[in-house]
């Protein structure tokens, strides 16, 4: 029997060098009072990502109508495959869902990482890989796909509500661009 698929046998993580050292010092005293196995700041965001969107794989394919026959509507419009190279043709935006942590600490950490890397002071390199693996029901590692050269794009809204009195289960996105794609398909 074939089992059903299960969506989180992944593991995707944000590297280290992603969020300045000067920010994470700035909420080291906060995270580490914390009760929690937590080392670094990187490592409280990668504990709180909870889905990832994976881009949208597709293409319009080129029509061309078919010489000397100008009748179209019997179906002598071709189509044919596009030259351009499978990165070209999809989507190079990835959405991560974050839950919101206690003091919404992570989101308020990714949007002072944002003012960063948009800061025109800034001089540092702002590009990164994102590395995301699949696994088998088994642990075994299935598919490894690195999103190169990323770009943090964006930093979707949450809310705040003085009716809502009870802790619960709430995200946020952010939205990374990524120039290139590296997919290795390790079945065996």
């Amino acid at each position: 029997m074939i089992l059903n698929n299960r969506n989180d046998l992944f593991k995707i993580e944000l590297p280290r060098i992603f969020i300045p050292d000067f920010i994470k010092k700035r909420y080291e005293p906060y995270v580490f009072r914390m009760p929690t196995p937590v080392t670094d700041i990187a490592d409280l965001l990668n504990y709180s990502i909870q889905s990832i969107t994976v881009p949208n794989f597709n293409y319009a394919p080129i029509e061309q109508v078919k010489p000397g026959n100008a009748d179209i509507a019997r179906g002598t419009v071709r189509k044919w495959r596009q030259s351009l190279s499978h990165e070209m043709l999809i989507d190079r935006n990835v959405t991560i869902t974050f839950q919101l942590l206690d003091g919404n600490v992570n989101y308020w950490i990714m949007l002072e990482t944002f003012f960063h890397y948009y800061d025109y002071a800034n001089r540092e390199p702002y590009a990164f890989n994102i590395p995301l693996r699949i696994f088998d029901a088994e642990g075994n590692c299935m598919y490894t796909t690195t999103f190169k050269d990323c770009l943090y794009t964006g930093l979707n809204q949450f809310s705040l509500s003085y009716s809502e009195l009870t802790p619960e289960f709430k995200t946020f996105e952010c939205t990374f661009s990524f120039n290139e794609i590296d997919i290795n398909f390790q079945t065996q």
